[in-house]
């Protein structure tokens, strides 16, 4: 959604279908309410991991942090700070030992890492743009020696709800 006069509720409305039909396989497939319930019962035997955002607040309201096998969303106008966030988020589950995949639509992967490099470090992230801290490289130098490597970037702009499918059957 581009428009910011569209309301809230139409948003978050059109990314849940956008999110239930990139979830969804394509496959339609039946089962009777016994086969139903019986499938419940068994995903029950089965701990769902669960996996700290890395933000108090956003763990609380989401019931402990981002359940394994589900898909996150998050709708919001332009410009507030979406990616903001997920980069944050990522960072944090990247820290955790947690392999995933961070589709970035808008923002660069280098821009994302610019930002988590700058807070790691301590600095503004302006010190990319200006360059005028001498030790700038070498604080870059240590933030890539000692993150680990669980995060996937993939870098699409303007990507359709199947090149996202397809990004996501290769990771």
């Amino acid at each position: 959604v581009t428009d910011l006069e569209t309301p809230g509720d139409e948003v978050i409305a059109t990314t849940i279908g956008d999110l239930q039909r990139l979830a969804g396989d394509g496959v339609r497939r039946s089962a009777t309410k016994r086969e139903v319930g019986e499938s419940i019962y068994d995903d029950l035997q089965t701990e769902l991991p669960c996996f700290s955002t890395g933000i108090r607040g956003l763990d609380g309201v989401m019931g402990g942090g981002m359940f394994a096998g589900k898909l996150y969303g998050i709708a919001a106008r332009k410009k507030v700070g979406k990616t903001i966030l997920l980069g944050t988020i990522s960072h944090n589950l990247n820290r955790a030992g947690v392999p995933h995949l961070f589709i970035a639509m808008e923002m660069s992967p280098k821009e994302i890492e610019q930002r988590n490099a700058a807070r790691e470090g301590g600095f503004n992230s302006v010190a990319f743009l200006k360059r005028d801290d001498q030790n700038l490289s070498a604080k870059v130098a240590d933030y890539v020696a000692t993150q680990p490597d669980n995060t996937v970037f993939e870098h699409s702009p303007g990507a359709s709800l199947d090149d996202i499918r397809a990004m996501i059957g290769r990771a």
